[in-house]
């Protein structure tokens, strides 16, 4: 079933818009973004804390998270050894896994591994495509051995088209053939997606889009998409 997710970006605790993966407007607070976001009605909601800070996020902001009646997911500096304490359904994970040991340090994961989402921002460089870790604040090549790793270890993966992110219309049209089909089943596709265009995504048979920073600003819900 094709999926729409809205997402909020966090910054020093405020929700934030972010253009191109590197300018950043402050939105306002963060329950007052969440609550109008879940008026939107999407399918979920994603939270991505851009400084790593989430479990911080998540704390100061209890009360707004435990009123939503909408699944959430939640990323940047995820512990997944505490972060079950939460009202939150599913985790999003980069720097991990880039790890070597990432499937011996995930044996006693107890959410089970169908709660884990990889998040991998790209961009398309001389015609292939790098992608992001946060560890490290650069773009790496992904061969073939380590994007079937990802998959074995997660349900669902992310991929945010950074070049046009906040540029709505714009989600780079070659990045779906570079993966295969039975990857792009279980892709969420995000950055420079039009909620005007929706149809383009469901025919090309991702698991959905995550509808960052222009979400905040529809008129209408998400459903009559």
């Amino acid at each position: 079933m094709f999926r729409i997710v809205g997402q909020i970006l966090v910054k020093n605790g405020h929700a934030v818009q972010c253009d191109n993966f590197s300018d950043i407007y402050s939105l306002g607070e963060f329950k007052n973004a969440v609550k109008s976001l879940e008026a939107l009605e999407p399918d979920e909601i994603n939270i991505m804390d851009l400084d790593g800070n989430i479990s911080l996020t998540l704390k100061d902001n209890l009360p707004v998270l435990k009123s939503l009646r909408l699944p959430v997911s939640v990323g940047g500096g995820v512990d997944l050894g505490e972060i079950h304490s939460y009202p939150v359904e599913r985790y999003l994970i980069n720097s991990l896994l880039f790890e070597s040991d990432v499937s011996h340090r995930l044996d006693d994961f107890k959410q089970g591994r169908q709660s884990l989402i990889g998040y991998l921002p790209f961009k398309e460089v001389r015609g292939g495509f790098l992608y992001f870790n946060s560890t490290k604040g650069v773009f790496l090549e992904v061969g073939h051995r380590l994007l079937s790793k990802i998959f074995n270890i997660c349900s669902e993966v992310i991929f945010l088209d950074t070049d046009h992110q906040g540029n709505l219309g714009r989600f780079n049209s070659r990045f779906p053939n570079s993966i295969s089909r039975e990857y792009l089943m279980r892709s969420y596709l995000s950055g420079g997606i039009c909620p005007d265009n929706l149809s383009l995504f469901r025919r090309l048979g991702c698991a959905g889009v995550v509808l960052d920073n222009s979400s905040l600003y529809w008129q209408q819900k998400i459903y009559k998409r």
